[in-house]
């Protein structure tokens, strides 16, 4: 842990102190977007790859871990496995990963059904508003309401 003495709270630095390392973050931050674009971009590439465009040891080191012996596979498709596999084999981070991207995670579900539940409210409050209150009264019921009697 860093030691307490060198600390400085932000509202005791100068403007321009606070300026700087303002600047200095927004650099650093930039830089940070920037790397996990490039990673972004290298993995999406990566992963269209069948394994035999791979290079050798990393080929290899891949259809290991994926248990798979087709190198016309894609990278996905040894990947996709790898997460079925784990997924049926118990590991529920895996079980987890695969249904939130298939959109049958237990968050979703219960959103689903929140969300009929408001739509169907919705509807039984339009039908109440649609609804004239006073249809079934006569002339002299209304006049009656009307005059506070």
């Amino acid at each position: 842990m860093a030691n307490e003495k060198n600390l400085k709270s932000a509202a005791k630095r100068s403007p321009s102190e606070a300026r700087e390392n303002g600047k200095k973050g927004g650099i650093a931050s930039g830089k940070a977007r920037r790397q996990k674009k490039a990673l972004r971009f290298a993995l999406k590439e990566a992963v269209m790859m069948t394994l035999g465009d791979l290079p050798p040891d990393l080929r290899n080191g891949i259809m290991k871990a994926a248990k798979v012996k087709d190198r016309g596979l894609l990278v996905s498709d040894a990947i996709l496995g790898s997460i079925v596999r784990a997924a049926c084999g118990g590991n529920s981070q895996m079980m987890k990963l695969l249904l939130d991207t298939i959109g049958e995670s237990a968050d979703v579900r219960i959103k689903e059904r929140e969300l009929k539940l408001k739509e169907k409210a919705v509807d039984t409050l339009k039908d109440q508003v649609d609804k004239n209150l006073f249809a079934d009264l006569t002339t002299d019921e209304l006049r009656k309401l009307i005059d506070g009697g």
